[in-house]
């Protein structure tokens, strides 16, 4: 069995403090059989761009991909001072089968 774990704190000065983790485990059951899995979280503070560029407005010519005819689209982009920090989890399970019978 090999189990790992990881940890971070990372401080923001617009979002606060944040730590995160993962929790790994590997076990081998038998010479020809791996199970794995992994738990985390997640912390991601929005860049300086994201918040603070400056807005913009143009028009995009496109190939429409149904009848091949170019169209004009409008994109509006730019930062927003508004946007808050994204958090989430995950988690993941695999295993490994390796045959015997099946070299390498």
């Amino acid at each position: 069995m090999t189990v790992t774990l990881a940890g971070r704190h990372d401080h923001y000065s617009d979002f606060g403090n944040a730590n995160t983790y993962q929790l790994g485990m590997k076990i081998k059951p038998t010479e020809t059989l791996l199970l794995r899995g992994t738990y985390a979280n997640a912390f991601d503070a929005p860049t300086m761009p994201e918040l603070y560029s400056a807005r913009v407005s143009y028009q995009a010519l496109i190939i429409n991909p149904v009848t091949g005819a170019p169209e004009s689209i409008g994109v509006i982009g730019g930062g927003n001072a508004g946007l808050r920090a994204i958090t989430g989890n995950s988690s993941t399970f695999g295993l490994v089968y390796a045959s015997e019978a099946v070299p390498g």
